[in-house]
């Protein structure tokens, strides 16, 4: 009976090992020394493998195509491997030439009559003007003009005369987050604009653009969203609306009287 028994035992772990075998020569590894499908097309693509801090919801090799994967506070940031491409930006997958500019071919014109400039914007969004006591500081009037999407995003902008009692769209405060400064500019009215982010948890809640000043006017402008995606777990990352902002404030020009 013992001797039975001991004949299955061995036989047992004659199995496991060879099961255990069997996998270990068959299953990818990721040891030192072994490059992951990811790092090796970064180099086959002529990029670095290096490593950078960046936001707790960005995992190795993110997206560097998108905005604010590495924008993060220390302490919302861990450690990851990224692909810096020699032309270009990686995509999560590859190096790829990044696409700029969107087709304005079909926008419409705002034209601001009080402050007399004009603004493009796309066909299916809405622009709504907004001028009156300002009632945060109780004192001058505001200014605002809102540019909303379909989806909830919403561009907010003002440039009004300096000196004046105008403020362009005062606001009481921001969401929960910190500010990440950006190494991006814009050009509006022939000024570069610098930008930063609002990020919360890792993932970027609004965008601001610095204040500015342009032919006799100062302004500032903002991208918000007010959709149905509740605030923790929004995320404007690589939104195609970001872009779309951005390109409504560089189609502004003052209109000669």
């Amino acid at each position: 009976m013992n001797k039975k028994f001991f004949v299955i035992v061995i036989a047992i772990i004659i199995i496991m090992v060879a099961v255990y075998l069997i996998m270990y020569f068959t299953t990818p590894k990721n040891q030192e020394g072994q490059k992951s499908i990811q790092e090796q097309a970064c180099i086959d693509a002529g990029g670095t493998v290096t490593m950078a801090n960046c936001c707790q919801s960005a995992s190795d090799f993110p997206n560097f195509c998108a905005i604010g994967p590495c924008g993060c506070a220390s302490e919302y940031s861990h450690e990851i491997k990224i692909c810096e491409c020699p032309d270009g930006c990686w995509d999560g997958t590859k190096c790829v030439k990044q696409q700029t500019g969107i087709d304005t071919s079909d926008w419409r014109t705002y034209t601001n009559s009080r402050y007399v400039y004009n603004m493009q914007y796309p066909r299916d969004w809405t622009v709504k003007h907004d001028y009156g006591p300002n009632e945060i500081t109780g004192e001058g009037y505001y200014e605002s003009n809102v540019f909303s999407a379909p989806n909830g995003y919403a561009l907010v902008f003002a440039a009004v005369p300096k000196g004046s009692d105008v403020v362009p769209i005062p606001r009481t405060g921001v969401g929960a987050g910190d500010f990440v400064d950006s190494d991006e500019t814009i050009n509006i009215g022939g000024t570069e604009v610098g930008i930063k982010y609002l990020v919360f948890e890792g993932k970027v809640k609004e965008i601001f653009f610095n204040d500015f000043e342009t032919g006799g006017l100062w302004g500032r402008a903002y991208l918000s969203y007010f959709g149905e995606e509740d605030y923790r777990n929004f995320d404007m990352t690589g939104a195609e609306e970001v872009e779309i902002a951005k390109t409504i404030l560089e189609s502004f020009e003052l209109v000669s009287p």
